[in-house]
């Protein structure tokens, strides 16, 4: 994504992971315990949930309260929630490339409409 961006990982990273993340991009942020996580979202410009399997994802559903533009595979609830309310999230394939991931995030982060749909939605009906 460019130096223009540092990303942040809330929630326990093994190490091994958090070390070749790190070697990608010294400046990434790693927040084991949050007890605030509004001020997590709050301070995000987009919100990437690129799961290989979920149910009804918590995080991304408050992603969506706090009005975080979001990035999500096409795993547990997210298609039907779709296809019921309209577009909530930029989609990607399950296990997709890193460019796939930094254009859904750009995508994501322009496209203000889905970002207040998914608001309203989660607002209105969760």
């Amino acid at each position: 994504m460019g130096r223009k961006y540092i990303p942040i990982f809330v929630g326990k990273t093994e190490s091994a992971i958090k070390q070749s993340i790190e070697e990608c991009c010294s400046k990434s942020i790693f927040i084991e315990n949050c007890s605030r996580i509004g001020d997590v979202y709050a301070s995000l410009d987009c919100f990437v949930l690129a799961s290989s399997s979920e149910a009804f994802s918590l995080s991304l559903t408050e992603a969506w309260l706090a009005g975080v533009p979001t990035v999500s595979t096409p795993v547990g609830a997210v298609l039907e929630l779709e296809e019921q309310y309209g577009r909530m999230t930029t989609l990607v394939q399950v296990n997709p490339s890193d460019e796939e991931l930094a254009e859904a995030v750009l995508e994501a982060i322009d496209n203000r409409e889905i970002v207040d749909n998914a608001k309203n939605v989660v607002k209105n009906n969760f």
